[in-house]
């Protein structure tokens, strides 16, 4: 599994994918940086991060600490080659308005 949500993250990282699912994996996280600060904390700032899962275990995590896949709160859900691009932000105004519609019922 890898996840980082800046390119300096990301080009800290050595990783096994292929080349088309780097360059794509490049593209969002510049769109992140643009959009939402290069230095923001992953975790709690707005703007989410890239988690890449390299098998059941790895989605299982992702499904149980963030969202499932098949989750209305997804952006999208796009191939690219054998992974997927699922696009999920996240962020202090989401999670606060996540929490207002559904935590508090």
């Amino acid at each position: 599994m890898y996840k980082f949500g800046t390119v300096k993250e990301l080009n800290a990282v050595n990783m096994a994918v292929p080349e088309k699912v780097y360059q794509e994996v490049l593209s969002i996280a510049t769109m992140l940086d643009e959009q939402f600060g290069a230095e923001r904390d992953i975790e709690c700032d707005e703007g989410g991060f890239i988690f890449i899962a390299l098998d059941d275990s790895d989605l299982i995590y992702f499904k149980k600490n963030y969202v499932e896949l098949n989750s209305e709160l997804l952006e999208y859900v796009l191939p690219v080659d054998d992974y997927l691009n699922a696009f999920y932000l996240t962020g202090i105004k989401l999670k606060k308005s996540f929490e207002e519609k559904y935590l508090s019922l």
